[in-house]
C-alpha cells in the first residue's frame, strides 16, 4: 500500500501547545523522504520568527498567521512539494478555509494538560497559569476541529504510532 493514500496534498497539524505538532511533523518528513516525496515543514514558531515576525497573538494577528502559511504552503504545492504545517491555528473559521484551499488532510493532536506542562520547554503553561500571560487553551481561545481527518492522543500513543495511524488507517 503506498503511504500517499488518497493522493494527499497537505498535512495540517493542530493541538495546543506541547502536543507534538512539530515533532510528528519531523517525523512524517522523514517518511516521506524515504519515499522519495518531496515536501516541507511549515513550523507555526519557526515562521513566527521570518515571515511573521510583525505579528502578535490577537485574533487578528493569528488569523494573519494562517493566511500566510496558508499561502505559503499552496506555492509549495504549485511546486509539486508536500507542505506538512505545524500550527497551533486556533480558530476553526480560518483552519478549515486553509485545510479546503490546500486539500489537506487534518490532523488534531491532544493530550491532557498536565502532560502539555511536563513537555513545556518554554514555562508558558507555568506562566498561563499564573496569569502573567494568554495561552492559546489557557486564557485565550482554541476552537477543537470537530471532524478532523485524524485525531491522536499523544499522551498514549507514541510517535511511530501516530505516525503509522496518519498513513495507513484513514
Amino acid at each position: 500500500m503506498s503511504i500517499l493514500k488518497n493522493h494527499i496534498k497537505a498535512y495540517w497539524f493542530t493541538g495546543l501547545s506541547g502536543v507534538g505538532k512539530t515533532t510528528l511533523a519531523y517525523a512524517l518528513s522523514k517518511i516521506l523522504w524515504n519515499h522519495n516525496t518531496a515536501n516541507k515543514v511549515l513550523d507555526g514558531d519557526e515562521l513566527r520568527k521570518t515571515i511573521s515576525v510583525d505579528l502578535g497573538f490577537s485574533k487578528a494577528d493569528r488569523d494573519t498567521h494562517v493566511t500566510r502559511v496558508t499561502e505559503l504552503a499552496y506555492e509549495l504545492q504549485q511546486q509539486g512539494i508536500i507542505p506538512i504545517i505545524s500550527l497551533i491555528s486556533p480558530y476553526a473559521k480560518m483552519r478549515t478555509h486553509a485545510i479546503k484551499k490546500l486539500t489537506a488532510l487534518e490532523i488534531y493532536l491532544e493530550a491532557p494538560l498536565d502532560i502539555l506542562q511536563q513537555r513545556d520547554t518554554k514555562g508558558l503553561y507555568a506562566k498561563a497559569l499564573q496569569g502573567e500571560i494568554k495561552l492559546t487553551g489557557l486564557g485565550d481561545p482554541y476552537e477543537v476541529p470537530t471532524n478532523p481527518n485524524v485525531w491522536l492522543r499523544t499522551d498514549i500513543l507514541s510517535v511511530n504510532e501516530c505516525i503509522n495511524k496518519i498513513l495507513y488507517q484513514l
